[in-house]
């Protein structure tokens, strides 16, 4: 178990989040490295209650990476696990933010961490 201290974006709250994983993207998630992701995340989803992705050092991401999270996002959801999305970096949220999810669900499960 991994515990940090860290502020959701939606209410600049703090409190303590508790997950079991923590998985970190790559800098290029490029369509290339969009298949490595989905069979680390299955591998990950399957012994997990919850997760953290690490998207600091996210300089490029697809629409395929994106929709990967996306599905990830509901999957935990619809299990009654939980996701947070630790420290995204500029290129990750434009990313969302370009294709016009820029207030979807994932968004709201944003921690910033130094």
């Amino acid at each position: 178990m991994f515990s940090f201290f860290g502020g959701f974006m939606s209410n600049n709250s703090a409190e303590i989040i508790t997950v079991d994983t923590c998985y970190s993207l790559e800098s290029m998630l490029d369509i290339i490295s969009t298949e490595k992701l989905y069979k680390e995340i299955i591998t990950i989803v399957e012994k997990s209650e919850s997760i953290c992705i690490d998207a600091s050092k996210v300089s490029k991401i697809s629409t395929p990476a994106i929709q990967i999270i996306l599905a990830l996002d509901i999957f935990m959801e619809s299990c009654a696990k939980s996701l947070v999305i630790q420290s995204p970096s500029e290129a990750f949220l434009s990313g969302f933010q370009d294709l016009g999810l820029g207030s979807s669900t994932i968004m709201n499960k944003l921690i910033y961490r130094s």
